[in-house]
């Protein structure tokens, strides 16, 4: 009985490792358009030849449709990716710098996007970080106590919960299959998937990182800071990697400038004073810190008729933004 389990076992053991190296190496089949366009930008980095652009923009899905590259000064890429963190901009900054000539970079991350990221549901499955990146991403937040990606304040219990928090990630970082089972579950029941995918690539790529498969939803809800949020909240970890982004760009001579996308009338309209004024102290905080860099990150909005849904710009909205950052020399 001892020898069947046994035998059983490393059957068992050389099944998953088998689908982890197809998970890992094989086409990614069962992913999301926001993988395939995460690789598309990748690409943008790494094989566009120095000088083609110029300007680029990091952030999260609200700067990934408000900044359009046709309407920006200079030779302009988005690499603001959905869900998108402070922790992952700066390691894509990182890249960036050592493969492209940056002359400006835009940053702009939602105010939620300092208390809420989706490192273990998201952001890993990306093939964003290196090994060493996820490691020093522990690391860091290790010093603060600090499960980033959990809602609430939730620190670490012991050290056995930090290397097993690493473990998961590095799991599914290497596409452990048990990670994925949603995903590659999914795919039976999307059709279409593989052509949203490869559309997804293809546009992205060719127009400089700024597509979306969004579609139109409600323009006049709540946005998620002014319906889940009193008081603005930030982890410190998304908080020291935002610092890390403002010094990378000085320290390399980049104008740096940062933006916050506006958010439409109904949701500025139900913010409170007490979520404004942590918000703006946070910004403050940083500010002084950098004089070199742009700020301008004050709470705006616009009227709900510029919004594709409650936190994202639609075309008009766009075209809004762009003339706005151009009024103002940003």
């Amino acid at each position: 009985m001892k020898a069947l389990i046994t035998k059983l076992s490393i059957f068992i053991a050389i099944v998953l490792g088998l689908h982890s190296v197809f998970l890992c190496y094989g086409k990614p089949w069962y992913e999301t358009p926001g993988y395939f366009s995460v690789s598309a930008k990748k690409e943008l980095i790494e094989k566009k030849p120095r000088g083609e652009f110029d300007t680029f923009v990091l952030g999260d899905s609200r700067a990934l449709i408000a900044f359009d590259p046709e309407m920006m000064e200079g030779r302009a890429c988005n690499l603001a990716i959905e869900g998108g963190t402070p922790i992952d901009g700066y390691y894509l900054f990182k890249k960036l710098i050592q493969k492209q000539s940056v002359k400006k970079v835009y940053i702009s991350y939602a105010p939620v996007h300092f208390d809420k990221c989706a490192f273990m549901d998201q952001l890993m499955r990306l093939d964003i970080f290196e090994n060493k990146d996820v490691l020093e991403i522990f690391s860091v937040s290790r010093v603060y106590n600090e499960k980033f990606w959990a809602n609430g304040e939730i620190g670490y219990r012991d050290v056995f919960d930090v290397y097993m928090s690493i473990a998961e990630a590095i799991l599914i970082k290497f596409r452990f299959p048990v990670f994925y089972r949603a995903a590659i579950a999914n795919v039976f029941f999307e059709a279409g998937r593989y052509r949203e995918d490869k559309d997804t690539y293809i546009n992205t790529l060719a127009r400089a990182g700024h597509y979306t498969n969004y579609r139109k939803g409600q323009s006049d809800g709540l946005s998620e800071e002014a319906r889940e949020y009193k008081i603005f909240l930030w982890k410190k970890l998304l908080r020291h990697y935002m610092r890390k982004m403002l010094l990378l760009g000085v320290r390399n001579d980049i104008e740096v400038v940062y933006v916050t996308v506006p958010l439409n009338k109904t949701s500025r309209e139900a913010l409170s004073e007490k979520y404004v004024y942590g918000y703006d102290n946070f910004w403050e905080s940083i500010k002084k810190d950098f004089p070199e860099v742009t700020f301008k990150y004050e709470l705006g909005s616009y009227d709900n008729r510029f919004f594709l849904d409650c936190s994202h710009l639609n075309k008009e909205g766009t075209v809004k933004f762009a003339n706005f950052l151009k009024s103002q020399h940003l």
